[in-house]
């Protein structure tokens, strides 16, 4: 069995692998000494990341694709981690979250609505002012009341790495529209859509904590509607909103 330390969410670990290929899925994130929280996946583990794999693959293929033993590994460590720090008040959500002028912007919707598509005419607008930090399952914990988000291994953009987190601004529900146009939003409507893009809970407990990580954070974090085009049109819209006007 091999080790690896990372640092992800301020918080270390310290994991055992098998797979020489798992470390590579972790740059950017790894470090010198041993990390306070051991994370060992068990056969019964990667048995469970298999069969999720399987059933999620049947939905979008005709034909299972041939997965790596590395790509397993790295994902039941992800499913291990996000429930780790769970218990540390720190949420897993699925989506794409950008940097701009200091701040983070989360994007949220189903996939294939464009959120990737979406924070990436940020960059190309904004250029060096802005920057991606998670294209797919960033994290979110309140620290002294301020919700900060953090990068993670999971949906990280490999060409330009940057572990580095910054105070949320602002979630933002993404729809497809025929036109772009931006509104704030309650947190009543906001509500069901921070939680479908949130980590599932497994039990009783899980549910609880999630449910009390979102309701904090709905309560100090400014909410958006945003229905658009995948068009660099539609991220002017955004940012006239959320950058120029807002305060």
């Amino acid at each position: 069995m091999n080790e690896l330390n990372v640092k992800i969410a301020d918080e270390t670990f310290y994991i055992e692998y098998s797979d020489p290929a798992v470390p590579y899925w972790f740059t950017g994130f790894t470090i010198e000494s041993r990390g306070e929280i051991p994370l060992c996946p068990t056969d019964r583990d990667l048995e469970k990341i298999r069969a999720d794999f399987i059933r999620t693959d049947s939905r979008r293929f005709s034909e299972l694709p041939k997965r790596p033993p590395a790509q397993l590994e790295f994902h039941t460590i992800h499913y291990l981690m996000a429930k780790s720090l769970l218990k540390r008040g720190v949420l897993l959500v699925h989506g794409s979250a950008v940097a701009a002028d200091g701040n983070a912007y989360l994007f949220i919707a189903p996939s294939g609505m464009g959120k990737s598509t979406h924070t990436a005419l940020w960059k190309e607008v904004l250029g060096e002012r802005s920057f991606i930090i998670n294209d797919d399952k960033p994290l979110i914990r309140l620290s002294g009341g301020v919700p900060l988000i953090y990068p993670t291994p999971w949906g990280m953009v490999k060409d330009s790495i940057q572990a580095e987190s910054a105070p949320l601004r602002a979630i933002i529900w993404l729809e497809r529209g025929e036109k772009n146009e931006i509104e704030p939003i309650d947190e009543g409507k906001m509500f069901m859509q921070i939680y479908k893009a949130s980590l599932m809970g497994e039990n009783a407990d899980e549910v609880a904590v999630i449910l009390n990580l979102q309701k904090k954070l709905l309560g100090k974090t400014k909410l958006y509607h945003l229905k658009c085009k995948a068009d660099k049109d539609a991220a002017i819209t955004a940012l006239n909103a959320l950058l120029y006007t807002d305060s």
